[in-house]
């Protein structure tokens, strides 16, 4: 069974200290083929990890292995918080 990462920022990203900028690209592709109804987005804290051991719990929670999600949680500055970004997009065929 596989898991959907549409719309989610790869745990690795956790540890490479790049802030990505929430954006409407996603909105404006979908506007290429149809009609944007509504756009609903969000920029916003999502989890507070307070150390070391809970970042590596999160980091499992997202497929890597304990030895990998560890080694990762390592190279974290904690305590630290999880920016959860994204958009809901209402969009209807073109007439």
């Amino acid at each position: 069974m596989g898991s959907a990462r549409c719309c989610t920022v790869h745990p690795l990203a956790l540890s490479s200290g790049t802030r990505h900028p929430p954006t409407s690209s996603g909105a404006q592709i979908v506007g290429q083929v149809f009609h944007v109804t509504q756009v609903v987005s969000w920029d916003q804290p999502f989890v507070s990890l307070p150390d070391r051991e809970a970042a590596a719990l999160y980091l499992r929670g997202r497929g890597l292995s304990e030895r990998e999600a560890e080694r990762r949680a390592a190279e974290l500055t904690v305590p630290m918080t999880v920016t959860k970004r994204g958009l809901l997009i209402w969009a209807r065929a073109r007439t």
